[in-house]
């Protein structure tokens, strides 16, 4: 199962054993490892190059010796693999130490290949290294939907205020800045970090080595979104002015950017296949965030921060930017994910 789990995720499993071939052949067909088979003394009557060209089609090398174990290992990086070797003894140190990713037996492995390695295996499974694997993809992603969701909340702020300037209003004041960035985003922005492996996150391709957490994908949906929220929370903010007047309306604008900010957790998640009660940290982050937000719009504090109760109205319009904010945003992800590689 964890062989077909590599070669899903894009990984591609090499056995190299003192074995004879016959024995090879018949633990790789047990376990589904397919590809050609060479015995080490083949090995040793190839050049450097003449390996290189074929250790992209074989997967069982027999009857080997430490020495051809690093010599395949080279000649995977020389087609530029991303290569982890495993390994055991004192002679696989130098293989365990050249490989992009060393990895020792930390059961039956010597101290050298351990002190040599990247990572020691305690349980020396193989299936825990595709675990493990598993586990880096979730927290590579989980930080890139922290960034984009914590980018995609200040873009908004920075534009509304930037925007509203030229019209002498001002949106929010700097406490209730403060208020959002420190309380309010912070928290669900943390949660975000302990979500669960997205669906299908074993069935990518591993990423290039010049991959960043910072893509154009993620770029165009910050700029993307963040204009979106701005336009909405400004709708929201000047409805509220014509309406009700300034205090109200800055109330409301403040209050819609803690609405937003949940609605941009949803948008963030659903565009990797996660559903919204599959973490509860978030979900208790998210209560937390709302409520600390309904204590200073309607408790005693609310002068301090320049907000006034809000009425059934002002809500409705509020919700209704949340929705339409849900609507585009979705719609704009998915639109960015088709046409940005």
């Amino acid at each position: 199962e964890s062989i077909e789990t590599c070669l899903r995720a894009g990984i591609r499993p090499v056995m190299i054993t003192g074995d004879n071939l016959i024995t090879a052949k018949a633990i790789a067909k047990s376990i589904g490892l397919e590809g050609r088979a060479i015995e080490g003394k083949e090995i040793e009557k190839m050049s450097d190059e003449e390996l290189k060209r074929i250790v992209g089609e074989v997967s069982i090398y027999a009857r080997t010796i430490p020495n051809h174990k690093f010599r395949i290992l080279k000649a995977l990086q020389g087609r530029n693999y991303v290569v982890a070797m495993t390994g055991d003894g004192i002679n696989d140190a130098p293989a365990i130490k050249q490989a992009d990713v060393g990895i020792a037996m930390g059961l039956k492995g010597t101290d050298v290949s351990r002190q040599a390695s990247d990572i020691v295996l305690l349980d020396d499974n193989f299936s825990s290294i595709v675990e493990a694997i598993r586990e880096g993809r979730t927290i590579f992603y989980n930080i890139r939907k922290f960034l984009t969701y914590l980018f995609m909340c200040n873009f908004a702020e920075v534009f509304v205020v930037f925007f509203a300037s030229f019209m002498s209003v001002m949106p929010i004041t700097a406490v209730q800045i403060l208020w959002i960035n420190l309380i309010t985003d912070g928290m669900p922005a943390l949660a975000l970090g302990l979500d669960p492996a997205q669906k299908g996150i074993m069935e990518e391709k591993p990423k290039g080595r010049k991959e960043r957490i910072i893509d154009k994908r993620m770029v165009a949906s910050v700029l993307g979104v963040g204009m979106e929220i701005t336009v909405i929370i400004l709708a929201v903010f000047f409805i509220g002015l014509s309406r009700w007047g300034p205090q109200v309306a800055t109330t409301m604008a403040f209050t819609s950017f803690i609405i937003y900010e949940m609605v941009k957790i949803v948008v963030v998640r659903e565009a990797g296949g996660l559903s919204l009660l599959s973490n509860k940290w978030l979900n208790l982050a998210i209560i937390a965030s709302f409520a600390l937000q309904m204590f200073v719009v309607y408790g005693p504090f609310n002068r301090m921060f320049g907000v006034v109760p809000l009425g059934i109205e002002q809500w409705l319009v509020m919700l209704a930017g949340g929705l339409a904010g849900y609507v585009f945003s979705m719609v704009i992800i998915k639109a960015i994910n088709k046409k940005v590689k």
